[in-house]
């Protein structure tokens, strides 16, 4: 069922963009000018960002006009590189699903007439990344051929494939961040890959943690399958309280309070609640200072490596490989993964075995104790 209606919502997305591209009419392209966008989620820009710098060996300043259109969520990381002329923010999920804001964002896009548009997204979708490649009107359209993993529909990926006209050769492209390296030699750059940094700003880091040693769990994630259980969370907590005498935070999103209420409820030890009480510059200063981090595969995990402090995240099976390989291609930060192998790994998360809101088997059947050792040798 749940096919069903995707193959119908992107057929749906497909005519009505239609009708948004007649009413917006054409445009007059402005020479040298780019769009780039990215709106998904904060740890694929932080895996993606280390190397937009080389950008504007491509795009010099001066000579381009580069604008980047960036997910509301994290679009204040952007400013941060300060390499880009104009930086737009988009509400993703009004852009989906807000026919009238997602034609106001098309207008602007059209109405500014850009000469090229980029796409760095591999697995593309017909929802908002390859929609607003075809909406741009650009002369040049460059983007990968990537996978079929957010299509349904062959036919639907087969038009949307027919609308680049620089397309990024990613034959047996495993990991993310692969794909980030060929992007980026594919716009000319010869540098050696890297992660996001962020330098220290104690003036981000709230006074009550100034001076401690602490720990930090974040036991949110973007979809309840992907939650390690809170009692795992609470009884880990328990064991770095008892053998290392660290002060235990706890952080997440608004939609992470029920969670975290959770785990401190289960907690022995008191925990200091923070969530949905940091802005995310907040939030990268405290895991980027504490001596742990205890987290799901979600936006905290891309932080911590990109802090360097030591994280352990447990991992689940959905595209497992794909975004936790730090280890193996990078010079490998303090960053181990608690992961409980299944023959259905690769799922991309269309779990067979789910039939209620709980956390997934390869997520659940993730041990406290397996979690504890790693914690042991991170910390050593």
């Amino acid at each position: 069922m749940k096919k069903i209606i995707k193959y119908a919502l992107a057929y749906t997305f497909y005519f009505l963009d239609s009708i948004s591209s007649l009413l917006i009419g054409n445009s007059v392209q402005g020479k040298n000018t780019v769009l780039i966008f990215r709106l998904d989620h904060i740890g694929d820009f932080l895996l993606w960002n280390g190397n937009v710098n080389s950008l504007r060996s491509k795009y010099p300043r001066g000579k381009y006009k580069l604008v980047f259109l960036a997910n509301q969520s994290w679009g204040e990381l952007v400013n941060l590189n300060n390499i880009f002329d104009e930086v737009w923010l988009v509400n993703r999920k009004k852009f989906i699903y807000n026919y009238f804001y997602r034609f106001s964002i098309f207008r602007k896009i059209r109405n500014y007439g850009f000469e090229t548009i980029i796409n760095p997204v591999f697995s593309r979708d017909p929802f908002w990344s390859d929609p607003i490649v075809r909406l741009s009107n650009a002369i040049f359209r460059i983007g990968f051929y990537g996978n079929s993993l957010n299509y349904n529909s062959h036919y639907l990926k087969n038009y949307y494939d027919r609308l680049y006209n620089n397309m990024i050769n990613d034959i047996n492209i495993k990991s993310e961040i692969e794909i980030n390296k060929i992007f980026y030699m594919a716009m000319g750059s010869d540098e050696d890959f890297k992660l996001s940094k962020f330098e220290s700003n104690p003036a981000l880091l709230p006074n009550l943690l100034k001076d401690k040693s602490y720990f930090v769990l974040f036991p949110g994630a973007s979809w309840s399958g992907r939650r390690w259980p809170p009692k795992f969370f609470s009884e880990t907590a328990n064991l770095i309280t008892e053998n290392f005498k660290f002060n235990g935070v706890i952080c997440g999103a608004l939609s992470d309070i029920p969670i975290s209420t959770d785990v401190i409820n289960l907690s022995k030890y008191p925990l200091t609640d923070l969530t949905a009480k940091t802005s995310l510059l907040n939030l990268i200063q405290i895991i980027g200072n504490a001596k742990l981090l205890i987290t799901n595969e979600t936006s905290a995990a891309h932080i911590g490596a990109c802090t360097n402090t030591p994280t352990i995240c447990i991992a689940g099976g959905g595209h497992f490989g794909r975004f936790l390989t730090y280890q193996e291609l990078l010079n490998p930060p303090p960053f181990l993964v608690a992961n409980y192998y299944m023959d259905c790994y690769g799922c991309n998360w269309n779990c067979k075995y789910l039939k209620a809101e709980t956390s997934t088997p390869c997520i659940e059947n993730v041990s406290v104790e397996k979690v504890f050792e790693l914690i042991i040798k991170i910390l050593n």
